[in-house]
């Protein structure tokens, strides 16, 4: 499936192969770029992007990131 990111809050949207990682809108996940992985927020889900709208090969979401867990 394909996924909508974004590195910065207005930033634009890139799209990327969801490797069958299950991340939904606003999960924060490790991607790979041509200048090396980075930290991004998902934007468009899984499903809601036609593979026949986009034509060359996608780079891949590497991995969820966790969030910190809360300290009371």
């Amino acid at each position: 499936m394909i996924v909508g990111v974004r590195f910065s809050p207005s930033g634009r949207v890139h799209f990327y192969d969801d490797s069958g990682i299950r991340a939904e809108f606003a999960d924060r996940v490790m991607v790979e770029t041509e200048r090396g992985d980075k930290e991004a927020s998902i934007v468009i889900g899984s499903g809601q992007v036609a593979h026949s709208d986009l034509d060359e090969p996608l780079p891949r979401v590497l991995n969820l990131i966790e969030s910190a867990p809360e300290i009371p």
